[in-house]
């Protein structure tokens, strides 16, 4: 019988954190075998339905110990063009079969140069042309522009709204596209998406995948030509996680711990200093407890420990997380 550590999970590409990258594989490596796996022979569900419940349920476990906004894509030869905040992207093949990406977007996109040379030149767009991408025969491609442009979601749409603007940019640029690669349709779409209306805008291309994105993404839209959907929508981070960075704040501790003895002793040398010392009441009371012979000696010593101990502390932190 097959457990979910008979899951095979690869990790092909990902600036996680490893103290968040291995939960997180494990959690993808489970909620696979819950809602994948264990429901093969149930012909109650297709498929789709199956890998639809595994996105969602990952979605919720990376929001939930994370924090929010995280997007969620999974599918199997699949194109995308997509901005990621940096030390929050993953790419998974799970089972053999499956491709799982998951990302939080960035604040903001800053366009150095025009939209028509940005996408697969910038290296903060998900994955810089490693995704998989399927190759139609002469006759798939052709049959696939015959078929009418059909709009999947939303289901409604008000005339001149932004979405309304999407589907117009999307519908033109797949009239006058001729790649059939999902990799290359997918940038291509981005930027003219990027060009007409602005960033930030994440777009994934192919047959057979499902996206879970942050419930605050905007105009959300997914249409099909052929045998190809497409799905685009904008959304920015303009703050972090709920998590904070403890690595980082422990390798920046011993700096500010070094900064703050030198203030606190070049105060002390004022204070303490007949000739320039300012007068008053709390100055006097700080001055009778501190200045006294040989406090230079005691802060020195004072200093030196604290210094020396948080750097130590450091180098074990950065000792065992090489061992882990």
């Amino acid at each position: 019988m097959v457990t979910a550590a008979d899951i095979r999970v690869v990790c092909r590409r990902s600036d996680i954190p490893p103290k968040q990258r291995r939960p997180t594989q494990e959690a993808l490596r489970l909620l696979y075998y819950q809602n994948v796996k264990k429901r093969e022979g149930d012909k109650k569900r297709t498929k789709s339905t199956c890998l639809a419940e595994f996105a969602q349920s990952l979605k919720e476990s990376l929001d939930s110990s994370f924090g929010f906004h995280w997007h969620v894509m999974v599918g199997n030869e699949v194109g995308f063009a997509c901005k990621k905040r940096d030390r929050t992207m993953g790419m998974w093949n799970v089972d053999d079969t499956t491709t799982v990406v998951v990302w939080q977007s960035p604040g903001r996109e800053l366009l150095t140069s025009p939209p028509d040379s940005e996408a697969g030149t910038d290296p903060s767009i998900l994955p810089d042309g490693d995704s998989g991408s399927v190759k139609e025969s002469t006759e798939e491609k052709n049959n696939s522009s015959n078929t009418a442009f059909r709009v999947l979601q939303p289901s409604t749409i008000e005339a001149d709204s932004t979405v309304d603007q999407t589907i117009t940019v999307l519908k033109e640029e797949l009239l006058k596209s001729s790649t059939d690669d999902n990799q290359i349709l997918a940038q291509d779409v981005r930027k003219a998406l990027t060009g007409k209306m602005g960033p930030i805008w994440h777009v994934i291309a192919g047959k057979d995948f499902v996206v879970e994105a942050a419930a605050d993404r905007r105009n959300f839209v997914l249409v099909a030509t052929g045998k190809t959907r497409i799905v685009c929508f904008q959304h920015e981070q303009t703050t972090g996680g709920s998590t904070i960075d403890w690595d980082k704040f422990f390798r920046s501790l011993p700096y500010l711990a070094l900064a703050l003895f030198c203030a606190v002793y070049m105060a002390l040398q004022a204070l303490c200093n007949d000739s320039t010392s300012p007068e008053g009441a709390s100055f006097d009371w700080v001055r009778n407890k501190c200045c006294y012979d040989g406090w230079t000696s005691d802060v020195n010593m004072v200093g030196a420990a604290v210094v020396g101990g948080l750097f130590l502390y450091r180098k074990t932190r950065m000792f065992t997380s090489k061992q882990s």
